[in-house]
């Protein structure tokens, strides 16, 4: 079984699931998580 286990949350039920997943399936791990967001789509420069 892995030490460390990296998750990657979004605010989705299917990235909990995966977190819940990590959880139970590695006890007796160091869970990390990053959260990911979207990156903006446009930026305006004013000036």
């Amino acid at each position: 079984m892995p030490d460390n286990v990296l998750v990657a949350l979004d605010g989705s039920p299917l990235a909990e699931r995966v977190f819940m997943y990590a959880l139970v399936t590695f006890p007796n791990a160091t869970i990390t998580t990053i959260y990911v967001i979207n990156p903006i789509d446009s930026v305006t420069i004013i000036g």
